[in-house]
C-alpha cells in the first residue's frame, strides 16, 4: 500500500512538471492575449532584406508596411477584429485571395494586378485547344502565360506557380485552371488572413496563420519533429533566425505548403514605429543599376527587390 501510495505521488509530481514545462516553454491557450483597447499596437518582422510591420489602429482599421533598402510603403490596409477566442482577423481592402487548383496557384497580390491578369483563364484555353499533348512539363506550364516584370518590362514573368516536387502538370489540370479562373473572378476574392497574439514574460508576438482557430495551429506546432518554444524568442530579439527555420521547415504543411504561411511578429513600441516608418517613400534605384529580373521577382506592392526572396 505505501509503495502504490509513492508510484502514486511520484506521478503527480511528474504530471505537474510536465505541465509546468508545457505552461512556459510550449504556446498554450493561456498564452494568448487581448490586443489593449483605446491605443494603437505596433509589430515588426525581422527579414533578410526587409522588414515588415503592421500596425493595430484603436478606430478597429489597420496598416501594414514594407522597409526596404532603398523604399518604404504600405503594402496593405483593411479593417481588423478580435473573436473571443483571441484570434485576429484581418480583412484586407487592398489583397486579394489566391487561387488554389490541384497543384497550380496563381496569386494576383491585389486588384491592381489582378486586371493585369484578367484574360489568363481564356488565353490558357485558347492555347490548349492548339496544343493537344496531354503532359506539360514545370517550364512549358509557365510559359503558357506571361506578363511584363513590373520593374523589368522586357522580362516576361509567369503567374503560374506549381506545387514543391512536382514534375510535370496535366491537360485536365491546366483546363481545370482555365473553367475555374472565371468563377474565381466572380466570387469575394478579399483577402481575408488570421493571427493570434502570444505572450510570455515581456515577449509579445503575432502568430500568422492560414487556419482560423488557433488550436488547429497549435496541433500543426506539437505534431513538428522541433517544437516550437517561447525559448526561441528569448534567443533571439526579432526571432529572425527562428523564424526563417521553422517557417521554411517544421512548418511546411501549414497553408497548402507555402513555408512562409506562418510568420511571427513582434511588438514594438511607438517610438520605435515612427523611427522605422517616418515616411513612405517610393522605390528609386540608383543610376546605372542593372535590373537582373527572374521567376521569383517579388512584386512590388509586397516591397520585395528583384531576384530576392
Amino acid at each position: 500500500m505505501i509503495a502504490l501510495l509513492r508510484v502514486q505521488r511520484g506521478l503527480a509530481f511528474s504530471s505537474a512538471l510536465l505541465a509546468m514545462a508545457w505552461a512556459t516553454s510550449a504556446f498554450a491557450a493561456d498564452d494568448v492575449w487581448r490586443l489593449p483597447k483605446g491605443q494603437d499596437m505596433f509589430f515588426r518582422l525581422a527579414n533578410l532584406t526587409q522588414n515588415s510591420y503592421i500596425r493595430f489602429q484603436k478606430n478597429g482599421a489597420y496598416r501594414r508596411f514594407v522597409r526596404g533598402h532603398l523604399h518604404v510603403k504600405e503594402s496593405d490596409h483593411g479593417t481588423w477584429t478580435q473573436g473571443k477566442d483571441g484570434v485576429i482577423t484581418i480583412r484586407s481592402k487592398e489583397r486579394v485571395k489566391p487561387l488554389r487548383c490541384g497543384v497550380l496557384t496563381v496569386d494576383p497580390g491585389d486588384w491592381e494586378m489582378l486586371h493585369s491578369y484578367w484574360s489568363l483563364g481564356d488565353d490558357i484555353a485558347k492555347t490548349l485547344k492548339k496544343d493537344k499533348r496531354t503532359i506539360y512539363s514545370v517550364e512549358e506550364v509557365k510559359k503558357l502565360w506571361r506578363y511584363p516584370a513590373p520593374r523589368a518590362p522586357e522580362a516576361l514573368l509567369s503567374p503560374i506557380k506549381v506545387a514543391r516536387e512536382t514534375k510535370t502538370v496535366s491537360r485536365k489540370e491546366l483546363m481545370d485552371l482555365s473553367r475555374k479562373w472565371p468563377q474565381y473572378l466572380n466570387r469575394d476574392i478579399r483577402e481575408v488572413r488570421h493571427i493570434t497574439p502570444l505572450v510570455h514574460k515581456e515577449i509579445r508576438v503575432l502568430v500568422w496563420h492560414e487556419t482560423p482557430s488557433f488550436l488547429a495551429l497549435k496541433q500543426k506546432l506539437d505534431r513538428s519533429k522541433e517544437p516550437l518554444r517561447w525559448s526561441h524568442f528569448e534567443r533571439y530579439s526579432d526571432s529572425l533566425e527562428e523564424r526563417l527555420r521553422w517557417s521554411r521547415k517544421a512548418l511546411r504543411d501549414e497553408g497548402e505548403g507555402n513555408p512562409s504561411s506562418v510568420q511571427f511578429y513582434r511588438a514594438i513600441s511607438a517610438e520605435q514605429f515612427k523611427e522605422d516608418v517616418p515616411t513612405t517613400q517610393p522605390f528609386r534605384f540608383f543610376p546605372g543599376v542593372k535590373i537582373i529580373p527572374s521567376d521569383r521577382e517579388t512584386d512590388p506592392r509586397s516591397g520585395g527587390t528583384p531576384g530576392t526572396e
